[in-house]
């Protein structure tokens, strides 16, 4: 995807996420089931990580040059699988550091709305560059190392989604 199909994915994207969590009903959405994060958690945890993703993406003079050969958006889905997978068997996820923190009486729309907030701030902050410098700075994933700045935002669209799917029997 180039810079312009990476900015439609995302804004396609914010809008299902947010009706999806707009509409999970009151009694669910701060409810965990079977020791898992309420949905609530989950719109929390991606806030969290569309506001630094953001951030980093506000210090492009501070990346490093990527010299890499681009992946697919597909390879990164691969990688981040495996490893979840991996992270997930060593105990990581036990203490996330990524896990969200709502604030006492946080309301569902307030949290919704922060998402989108985080996430337009996100666009915004990618919207500023070519695609060029899309492939040739690197960003450090916390498990996955270091990938291209458009490799971080496949990560982000599929990291996204998965936390989506992960609630869609709310």
């Amino acid at each position: 995807m180039n810079q312009s199909e990476l900015s439609k994915a995302f804004t396609k994207q914010q809008q299902q996420l947010g009706n999806f969590f707009s509409n999970v009903h009151k009694t669910k959405f701060f409810v965990a089931q079977s020791g898992k994060w309420s949905p609530a958690e989950h719109v929390g945890h991606l806030t969290l990580t569309l506001e630094r993703m953001a951030f980093g993406f506000t210090q492009k003079d501070k990346l490093e040059a990527y010299a890499v050969a681009p992946r697919s958006y597909e390879t990164i889905q691969k990688l981040y699988r495996s490893t979840l997978e991996q992270a997930t068997a060593a105990g990581f996820l036990v203490d996330n550091p990524f896990a969200a923190k709502l604030e006492e009486g946080a309301t569902q729309k307030a949290i919704v709305t922060d998402f989108a907030r985080a996430s337009q701030a996100l666009r915004d902050a990618f919207n500023k560059w070519s695609d060029e410098e899309l492939d040739g700075l690197g960003m450090q994933h916390p498990l996955i190392g270091l990938l291209s700045a458009r490799e971080m935002l496949y990560f982000c669209l599929i990291h996204n989604a998965h936390h989506w799917h992960g609630v869609r029997g709310f």
